[in-house]
């Protein structure tokens, strides 16, 4: 979406997209903001930037999920 000359033909499937991750995972809140608040004229590496911080919490959102799955199994 961040790199189509027509980014707003992409924002339904974005925001659907998001409103599915937002109830999955509610923390996530900041770091979406985080790459919704760049300028628009701002293009890959500011946004690039903000997605790997995303990125790295839904990393450790998963890592508590298999830790706790691992304890119930133990």
């Amino acid at each position: 979406m961040y790199l189509s000359p027509d980014p707003q033909a992409h924002h339904p499937t974005y925001f659907s997209l998001m409103r599915d991750m937002l109830q999955a995972a509610p923390s996530s809140w900041p770091f979406i903001e985080g790459i919704n608040n760049q300028h628009p004229q701002w293009r890959g590496l500011p946004r690039a930037e903000e997605a790997k911080k995303l990125i790295a919490h839904e990393d450790k959102l998963l890592q508590s999920a298999r830790n706790l799955q691992q304890a119930k199994s133990a």
